[in-house]
Order: C-alpha cells, then sequence, then structure tokens
C-alpha cells in the first residue's frame, strides 16, 4: 500500500503516467509504524485527493471485484487499457498487484504459463503454491494443459513470506534484497519482514581517502532530484536554489503538510537528510539506536575513486 508521500514521489519522478489500486481502501490506514515522518496510509478518497494535486492519473478496481477471479481480471484489463502508460499497480503488500498483473499479462498472450510462475518467483512470490491462482491461470492460458511451472525452473524461497511486510524490497536470492532508501519511520517494517541487517551503499558525509565533503542529495517533494547537485550554487539546498529547482511553482503548501508554509520541502529527516543533503552518520545511529546491524559500503564511491 502506497503511503502518501511514496505516491508523490512516484508522480514527481516522470516514471508513472498513472497509478491503479487493485482494492478500494474505505478507511485511512493511520501513519507509519510509529508516525515519526507525518506519512500515512490514504483512503482512496484520499489517493484521488492526492493524485489531483500531482497531476497523475488514478484508478480502482470496483470493491466488489475479487482481485483472484476471471472477472477480476477482465475488470483490470479493461481499466488498464484506458489508463496512460506506463501504470503503477499496487494493492497492499504487492501480493496481489504482482498476480493480477502477471494474470492480465497471461491472458492477453503477453506471458506463457511457464513465464508468469517464472517472473513472480523472480520477485519472491510463490504463486503456485496457491491452487485457485494455479486454477485461475489455466483458464486463463487457453491450454487444455494445467497452468503450472516448469519443471526445475522454480526455486522455493525458503524465507518467510513476511518478508512483503517492507514491499519495496526486492529480492535478489533468499539471503539477499535490495531496496532503495528507507526511512526512519519504516524500521518496524523491515523487523517485522525478518530483516537482521543492513548494508548501505550510499556514501558518507565524507570521502574515505580525501576527506572531502560527499554528501549525496536527498529527495525533496516538489523538488528537482539533481539540480543542482549537493554542493553546487553554495548549496542545493540554499532557499534561493530550492526556489528556482521547483518542479511546480503553482503547487498549493498544503501539498508538503497542512502546516508548512512553503509548497517545497527544504530538509527530508525522514530519510536521514540534514541542511546540506543525505547524512549517513545520522543513519547509522538511528539504525544502532533501534539495534539494527548495520554496514557501511560505499561500494560505488570506492570504484570511482580507485578508477579516478
Amino acid at each position: 500500500r502506497l503511503t502518501a508521500r511514496q505516491l508523490k514521489y512516484a508522480a514527481e519522478s516522470g516514471a508513472y503516467k498513472s497509478v491503479l489500486s487493485v482494492f478500494f481502501f474505505g478507511s485511512n490506514g493511520g501513519p507509519v509504524c510509529d508516525g515519526s515522518c507525518d506519512d500515512f496510509y490514504p483512503s482512496t478518497s484520499e489517493y484521488l485527493s492526492i493524485a489531483q494535486m500531482t497531476g497523475i492519473p488514478y484508478k480502482h478496481l470496483p470493491k466488489t471485484v475479487s482481485w483472484l477471479s476471471s472477472n477480476g481480471v477482465t475488470m483490470f484489463e479493461k481499466t488498464v487499457s484506458t489508463m496512460p502508460k506506463p501504470v503503477l499497480v499496487h494493492c497492499y503488500f504487492g501480493y496481489s498487484a504482482t498476480g493480477l498483473t502477471l494474470l492480465y499479462l497471461l491472458k492477453t498472450r503477453q506471458l506463457t504459463c511457464g513465464d508468469v510462475f517464472r517472473q513472480a518467483a523472480a520477485i519472491g512470490y510463490e504463486y503456485w503454491t496457491n491452487p485457485t491462482y494455479v486454477s485461475l491461470a489455466s483458464q486463463l492460458s487457453g491450454s487444455s494443459n494445467a497452468c503450472k511451472p516448469v519443471a526445475g525452473s522454480m526455486t522455493q524461497n525458503t524465507m518467510s513470506s513476511s518478508w512483503s511486510s517492507y514491499w519495496p524490497a526486492k529480492r535478489l536470492s533468499d539471503r539477499i534484497y535490495i531496496a532503495g532508501q528507507i526511512q526512519h519511520d519504516q524500521i518496524c517494517q523491515l523487523k517485522q519482514a525478518g530483516f537482521c541487517a543492513i548494508a548501505n551503499m550510499r556514501k558518507g558525509p565524507t570521502t574515505l581517502v580525501t576527506n572531502r565533503p560527499s554528501q549525496e542529495e536527498v529527495t525533496l517533494l516538489n523538488i528537482h532530484s539533481y539540480n543542482p547537485s549537493t554542493y553546487a550554487k553554495g548549496g542545493r539546498q540554499l532557499r534561493s536554489n530550492l526556489l528556482q529547482a521547483r518542479l511546480d511553482p503553482n503547487k498549493p503548501n498544503s501539498y508538503i503538510s497542512a502546516k508548512s508554509k512553503d509548497n517545497f520541502e527544504s530538509k527530508n529527516e525522514c530519510e536521514f537528510g540534514d541542511h546540506i543533503g543525505y547524512n549517513e552518520t545520522t543513519e547509522r545511529q538511528y539504525l544502532a539506536a533501534k539495534e539494527i546491524r548495520y554496514y557501511h559500503v560505499p561500494g560505488i564511491s570506492v570504484i570511482k575513486s580507485s578508477v579516478s
């Protein structure tokens, strides 16, 4: 389930032209974990309101439609056909959105049965253990044979399915998952998912060899990601630079929060940002306080230094 901030990120990224929810959310889902980031899980009406502010089209399937049904796949197909592409599809934890999208691609002959289960396994979902899903996939494939994985192509995911409590993670293997920058209000989700350590590849406040300032940019709402870079023009987060770097100067202040005095963010403490940019030391200290094993491995920085 997307948070309010994540929906804004999706719209601002420019990578998606529309958003589709597999579910109808009749009520607000409350804050994320401890609420320390002032982020929350919107209801469907709130999603629509936020989407309108961002300018991205947002639709949802009817609340009476089950995603795991032929009617659900048909409704998904009809809805997607009317939406600008690419479409970002979401649900609660990713299981239903992924499963339904794969069934749609199977029905429209963009994937084979083997492809469906292979791609699902690569993500970390084992739909072949769900008899209803297998039966529906067989029906949609148009084949007289049962739709099932290709022998030997599936690997059992030995990590508990609870990993999807932190759905932004992407499975590389049973022991290693990757994700983008975490927020400090997502720590409870990481623990619920069963992750026991975090390895951070982002740069530290200074370079390892020359001790020069090296903070990376932090994501700021309604601000271009890398324009300017952290230290350019006297500092990316100078107010004068931020005013020039706004994605939409006409956004209302309420786009940021009900109490915001500006229509853009100047600091993002939720992602361990300070007045300069992303601060790895802040993240390290926060995770230590939460008793999570932490490793700082700025590999890209080391590679670049060795090459140069």
